[in-house]
């Protein structure tokens, strides 16, 4: 059995003096040690009891053996939005639990390392998780980062350890927007209908062309439309576009209502 290090919610849970009503709690150091990831369980830390059942939760993954940094981004995130935390004490335990367990699923990704030797593990996985995980925000924190690993983190926000606490919350609040889902699928900020039916088209294999007679368009909108898709979902390449397509076939085969819509004026 794959055993990696990693804190469950239970246990963070039975260290931590919590109070409901005041907010404060207090979280000691703890060791790291050897834990089924597949069996743990992650941490719920509300934010407002009188509003918790209007709100979504957001799922963090903290990863950081750093437990003074941690219990410092806790106590910022608490004030703000209510969290489903999980918290791992490497890079390779967080790996373990997104590609290999499956039972993690994060919203947001914070990685927390004062020794700039480290973060060239911990970049490598956030990049990955980029790629295959657009969807997926991702903040970096760290005494010093070389500029040069911060050109390679695109898509990754990235700050220092000794930013100021107004600027700080600041990045946080950026990374917990919501997204407006106004329009379901066929958000005017995601994909509009004439949008959806040429990527389902191209996604069944017809060409440009023949995608363009279908709808009575020229081929120059049905590239303009797949192009606008991959720039709004910050896709870049055949590779992750392939990645793309192959995910909306699997969608659709487990939902196949996925993306019905009225008939109405086409767009």
């Amino acid at each position: 059995m794959n055993r990696k290090q990693c804190i469950s919610g239970t246990e963070i849970a039975s260290m931590v003096n919590n109070d409901a009503i005041s907010g404060n709690y207090v979280m000691p150091q703890w060791p790291g040690y050897e834990q089924d990831c597949a069996a743990r369980e992650p941490l719920r830390l509300y934010c407002d009891y009188a509003s918790v059942a209007r709100q979504q939760w957001k799922n963090v993954a903290i990863v950081s053996a750093n437990n003074m940094a941690v219990h410092g981004i806790i106590n910022l995130f608490k004030t703000l939005y209510p969290l489903c935390l999980q918290i791992f004490s490497d890079a390779k335990s967080l790996q373990y639990s997104l590609m290999v367990a499956k039972n993690f699923h994060p919203d947001i990704i914070i990685w927390i390392d004062a020794r700039v030797q480290r973060l060239a593990g911990m970049s490598s996985l956030a990049i990955q998780i980029s790629r295959r995980m657009p969807g997926v925000k991702q903040l970096m924190l760290s005494e010093c980062i070389p500029s040069a690993l911060t050109v390679r983190l695109r898509g990754v926000r990235v700050a220092s350890l000794n930013t100021p606490i107004s600027e700080l919350t600041k990045i946080m609040k950026a990374c917990l927007v919501p997204v407006e889902r106004t329009g379901g699928l066929f958000s005017g900020r995601f994909m509009t209908p004439g949008q959806w039916r040429t990527i389902r088209l191209l996604i069944k294999g017809l060409s440009v062309r023949q995608v363009a007679e279908l709808n009575g368009i020229s081929p120059k909108t049905v590239w303009g439309r797949e192009e606008e898709v991959m720039r709004q979902l910050n896709l870049q390449g055949h590779v992750q576009k392939a990645w793309f397509y192959r995910s909306i076939t699997e969608v659709l085969e487990d939902m196949p209502g996925l993306g019905r819509h009225k008939r109405g004026r086409r767009r």
